[in-house]
C-alpha cells in the first residue's frame, strides 16, 4: 500500500513539475504603456504615416467588434494623440481602421491603426513650423543669462499674461498662434503657447486637459506644478502690474483640485504621462515679484522674516532647490550655505 502510495504521489509530483517547465516556455504577453502607445502614433501621425505600426505593444483583443474594450481604448488614445504637441494642427477620420494578427502567445492583438488624413501634411507642417518660429523669437525676447529654471518658469508666464488676451472668438483661439502672435486666444492656445515656448527654454511641460478648460504642468529642479496661464491673465486684467498677484501660479495637484473649479473633473494628459504635482512649497505664493529679489525664498515678492525660517529649515533639511538657492545667494559665490542665511538675517535686522 505504501510502495503504491509512493509511486502515485511521484507520477503526480512528476506531472506538476512538466506542466511548470512548459507553462516557464510560454512567452508572457506584456502590453505596453499607454504613453508608449501615444508617442508611436504621435510620431506616425507627425510624419504622416497612413499605416502606424503597433506590433509591438502588444495590444490583446477579446473580439472584433467596436465594443471591444482594447479597440475602444486605442481610439480613445489615438484621440488624446490629436491634443499633443505638434499634432492639433492634423486632421483625421476620429476612428482608425485596424489590422489584427496573432501573437506569440496566438492571441489576436492590434497591429496596425489605418489613417485616414483630412488635411496634407505640407498644411500641418507650415502651421507648426510658424508656431515654433514664433515660440523660438519670444524665448530669446526674454531669456537672460544663467537663469534658473524657476526664472524661465516666471519669464513665460509673465510673457503671456502680459501679451494675451483672453478672446473666444478669435481666429486662432485654440492653438498656439492666436497666443503667440494674434495675442489673442481661449485656454488652450494660452496652455499649447506655454508648452512650446517651453521646448526652447529646455524646461519639460505637459499639457492638462478636463471637461472643458486646459492648463500645463511644468518641471522645476526635479519637481512638477500646475500653472494656468489663462487664469493668471484674468488676474492681471483685475490687478495689473502693481499688484502682482497671480493665483493660479506654481501650485500643487490638491491645491488645484480644491481652488478654482475650472481644474474639478478627472483630467488628462494627451501624451498619457503619469505626473503628479506634489510639491506644496509654493501653494500659499500669489503676489509674485517678477524681478526676484534677492533673499525672496518665498518669491512673494516681500522680504522679511518668513524668508529667513524658510531658508532656515531649508538648509537644515539639505533640500535647498537649485533655483531659490541663486535667489538667496546673498554673497553671489555661487553656494547657498549658512553665511547668506546670516547676511539674510542682517539685511532685514529691523525685524528681531
Amino acid at each position: 500500500m505504501k510502495k503504491r502510495f509512493s509511486k502515485l504521489l511521484a507520477g503526480i509530483l512528476s506531472a506538476i513539475m512538466s506542466l511548470v517547465i512548459l507553462c516557464s516556455a510560454i512567452p508572457v504577453s506584456a502590453a505596453a504603456s499607454d504613453e508608449a502607445i501615444v508617442s508611436i502614433i504621435r510620431n506616425g501621425l507627425i510624419n504622416g504615416q497612413t499605416a502606424i505600426d503597433l506590433s509591438s505593444c502588444d495590444i490583446v483583443v477579446k473580439d472584433y467588434t467596436a465594443n471591444d474594450p482594447a479597440i475602444q481604448h486605442v481610439n480613445q488614445l489615438l484621440n488624446d494623440t490629436k491634443l499633443c504637441e505638434d499634432c492639433n494642427h492634423i486632421e483625421i477620420e476620429p476612428t482608425a481602421r485596424l489590422s489584427m494578427k496573432y501573437n506569440a502567445n496566438k492571441q489576436p492583438i492590434i497591429y496596425q491603426l489605418g489613417i485616414t488624413y483630412k488635411n496634407a501634411k505640407s498644411d500641418w507642417t507650415a502651421k507648426n513650423t510658424a508656431e515654433n518660429n514664433a515660440a523660438r523669437a519670444i524665448w530669446y525676447s526674454i531669456a537672460t543669462t544663467n537663469m534658473s529654471d524657476l526664472e524661465k518658469v516666471m519669464a513665460i508666464n509673465k510673457w503671456l499674461v502680459t501679451n494675451v488676451k483672453y478672446v473666444k472668438d478669435a481666429p486662432n483661439a485654440h492653438n498656439a498662434i492666436g497666443a503667440l502672435v494674434d495675442k489673442k486666444c481661449v485656454c488652450e492656445g494660452f496652455g499649447r503657447a506655454f508648452d512650446k515656448i517651453c521646448n526652447y527654454a529646455g524646461l519639460d511641460c505637459e499639457m492638462v486637459i478636463n471637461t472643458n478648460h486646459m492648463w500645463v504642468k511644468v518641471k522645476i529642479d526635479g519637481a512638477w506644478y500646475n500653472c494656468d496661464p489663462t487664469w493668471d491673465e484674468n488676474d492681471y486684467a483685475k490687478y495689473g502690474t502693481a499688484g502682482n498677484y497671480f493665483s493660479q501660479f506654481l501650485k500643487s495637484d490638491s491645491m488645484y483640485k480644491t481652488g478654482n473649479t475650472e481644474h474639478d473633473g478627472t483630467w488628462k494628459i494627451p501624451s498619457a504621462r503619469n505626473i503628479q504635482a506634489t510639491s506644496t512649497i509654493y501653494d500659499k505664493s500669489t503676489r509674485w515679484n517678477f524681478g526676484l529679489k534677492k533673499g525672496d525664498y518665498n518669491c512673494n515678492g516681500v522680504v522679511d522674516i518668513s524668508d529667513i525660517s524658510a531658508l532656515s529649515t531649508a538648509l537644515v533639511d539639505k533640500k535647498v532647490p537649485a533655483s531659490r538657492a541663486k535667489i538667496c545667494d546673498m554673497d553671489n559665490n555661487g553656494v547657498c550655505d549658512s553665511a547668506d542665511l546670516a547676511a539674510l538675517r542682517q539685511k532685514i535686522s529691523h525685524v528681531y
